[in-house]
């Protein structure tokens, strides 16, 4: 089926009852400016308030969605608990970053 064009005259003359005609149908209209596309008026999609279920039907969940990505073994938290080492203090990680580096290759 064709979409219906309209030209830019004729929709200043009509607008308001072009946007109820598209409202009620909810049939796209073209709008041409001497022979050419400039403007298409098409309905607004029906709005859902609703957060829980809008990508139904859109996503699939598949495999395990509350176990980790990566094994806690590869978590950096776990590499500071191992080491029985504090945690570095955002006053003292430089420091602590270069000291790391220091001894990385020993």
């Amino acid at each position: 089926m064709a979409m219906k064009t309209m030209g830019s005259t004729e929709f200043r003359l009509n607008c308001l009852k072009v946007v109820e005609q598209v409202r009620a149908t909810r049939e796209p209209i073209i709008i041409t400016k001497r022979g050419k596309p400039v403007a298409k008026l098409v309905p607004v999609g029906r709005r859902n308030d609703d957060v829980f279920g809008g990508l139904k039907g859109v996503v699939e969940i598949v495999g395990d969605i509350e176990s980790p990505a990566v094994p806690p073994e590869d978590w950096e938290a776990n590499r500071w608990f191992r080491r029985r080492q504090p945690a570095p203090q955002p006053s003292n990680l430089a420091s602590f970053e270069r000291k790391r580096e220091s001894t990385r290759g020993k």
